[in-house]
């Protein structure tokens, strides 16, 4: 080829434009002509097209399907694209009709025009599903509220605060401490843990975001305030029957307040067998009938019908009761108590012979249950925390995994405790309780707290392991020279030393599997202890 030939070759800029059908008709005749006898610019060519094709097929098998989803919701653009209509005066509908045969014409246009224009229908269509969603499931909860259990049925709640935990009973005549900061916020404070007090308050928000998902644990209701002193608010609801059974609330002044419900939404355990019922708590706590004049001392039997009472009310889980033998008496006290919660468990021992009670007025703030402290994550104190939160996604959702295994241990840890409390008190001597009815009561609440530790720590095992077994974590063979409580409080501490609440304890590499090992060994005694207890006498028959 000549040098006056090679000078006349299309620039790479116009044989890139004519890969790309920009040039003019004129334009594209004479590249065309140009391509048919040069060799040299029909490759250049052609690797142009094939680097377009590569760049298409990297988009459509790579990033179209690797790429994450984005970081945040996207806001809602309706309010600001009405401003901007009303600012703006529509042309005419000739000038409409003729930009629209404009756009048409040119299909290099037109197609990115459309694919946009279909894109922004979907999401104007969509853009209220969750809040959509949102309102269908709380309404359908709160008709299964008014619908289930019989009013008056109490419900126990543990509420969580950055500063304390503690129990209540509802309903209360005691609207508690956390009424005030409820009520600023124009939620019914009585009832946090309400599909109906949820909605209420939902509706009172001009402006609000909505998420919805699907756990394997129910769904889960996410609503978030742009004003007032309730920021964020969350609720999950149960698959089956849609009860809520926890709830998260996050306020303005950084005040956050977590509420767990304690036992089934159908009602308080059944009272052991021979335990005569509690009756209703009188207008002012009495103190329980005394022993009459020359009767007997109080014995081993009739200090274990104390604790059955107590253990149909959940009192023996932590909350601030004590149950001692002083006088010829069995004495039950506490202090910190809400005055609800005195009447009740004093009516449910008035009927009981040889029973004192002496219970000391509240000191009118909540007082923490015992080991109860803060377990907030605090950046960087355990060496795992970084693998943690590269598992969980980020800094919020590895705090509410914290969150929510340190309350599966702390309810672990009331039901191991409320064993050794029985096995060091009935099980030593063996004779301690002859009577066949009182043992088959002992034997009940032993079942009761072994079957409610087993769930927890299968709970935890849900909650831990794919956290853990990311981090190289392998449960070993369970051991079982130990005791239920001593393998419980390894796994507690364990627990803490993987979040940062505990100092740390040999390898930290080795700690995931020491965590899984615990849970394991936990599982086995439970178990064991089970399959030891006699079976009630109707499983029997």
């Amino acid at each position: 080829m000549s040098k006056r030939q090679q000078s006349a070759h299309p620039a790479a800029e116009q044989l890139l434009r004519y890969c790309d059908g920009e040039l003019s008709a004129a334009e594209a005749a004479r590249v065309r002509s140009h391509l048919e006898a040069c060799w040299e610019c029909r490759a250049e060519v052609d690797r142009f097209e094939q680097t377009i094709a590569e760049c298409v097929e990297f988009r459509r098998t790579v990033l179209r399907e690797h790429l994450p989803p984005p970081p945040a919701p996207w806001a809602g653009l309706h309010a600001q694209m009405d401003r901007i209509d009303a600012a703006i005066a529509p042309p005419s509908p000739w000038r409409r009709a003729l930009a629209w045969l404009r756009t048409a014409a040119n299909p290099r246009v037109a197609l990115p025009v459309g694919a946009a224009a279909v894109l922004l229908a979907a999401f104007v269509m969509l853009r209220d599903t969750p809040s959509v969603q949102a309102a269908e499931l709380l309404r359908r909860a709160a008709a299964a509220e008014r619908d289930a259990a019989p009013a008056g049925r109490p419900k126990r709640l543990r509420i969580r605060t950055r500063t304390a935990s503690f129990t209540r009973v509802l309903p209360a005549a005691d609207p508690g401490p956390l009424a005030t900061l409820f009520s600023s916020a124009r939620y019914d404070g009585l009832d946090p843990l309400s599909a109906r007090s949820f909605a209420a308050w939902r509706e009172t928000l001009d402006r609000k975001d909505d998420e919805v998902a699907d756990h394997a644990d129910g769904f889960l209701i996410l609503t978030r305030a742009y004003a007032g002193t309730l920021r964020e608010a969350s609720l999950r609801l149960r698959h089956d029957d849609l009860h809520p059974v926890q709830g998260s609330f996050r306020f303005a002044n950084q005040e956050w307040v977590e509420v767990t419900e304690l036992e089934p939404a159908d009602g308080q355990a059944a009272m052991p067998s021979g335990l005569p019922p509690a009756r209703q708590p009188s207008a002012a706590p009495e103190p329980a009938s005394a022993p009459e004049a020359g009767s007997s001392s109080a014995t081993d039997a009739d200090e274990l019908r104390v604790w059955a009472l107590l253990h149909s009310l959940q009192a023996d889980l932590g909350e601030p009761v004590e149950v001692s033998r002083t006088g010829g008496k069995v004495l039950v006290s506490g202090i910190g108590l809400t005055a609800h919660r005195r009447q009740e468990i004093t009516a449910g021992l008035r009927g009981l012979p040889h029973v004192e009670v002496r219970f000391m007025e509240p000191s009118g703030e909540p007082v923490a249950a015992p080991g109860a402290a803060s377990n907030t994550i605090q950046a960087g104190t355990s060496p795992l925390a970084a693998g943690l939160e590269r598992y969980a996604g980020n800094r919020a959702l590895l705090e509410q995994l914290a969150a929510d295994s340190f309350d599966q241990a702390d309810s672990l840890m009331a039901r191991a405790h409320a064993l050794r409390r029985l096995e060091a008190r009935f099980h030593a001597p063996a004779d301690a309780v002859p009577a066949a009815m009182l043992a088959a009561m002992l034997t009940a609440m032993e079942r009761d707290h072994l079957n409610a530790l087993l769930a927890q720590a299968e709970a935890l095992e849900r909650t831990l392991r794919p956290a853990l077994s990311s981090l190289g974590g392998r449960a070993a063979q369970a051991r079982s020279e130990r005791g239920l409580f001593a393998a419980s409080v390894e796994l507690e501490r364990g627990i803490s030393m993987l979040f940062g609440s505990a100092s740390l304890e040999g390898d930290a590499r080795d700690l995931p599997s020491r965590v899984l090992s615990s849970l394991a060994e936990v599982r086995q005694l439970a178990r064991a202890r089970l399959s030891a207890l006699p079976e009630p006498a109707a499983a029997r028959e």
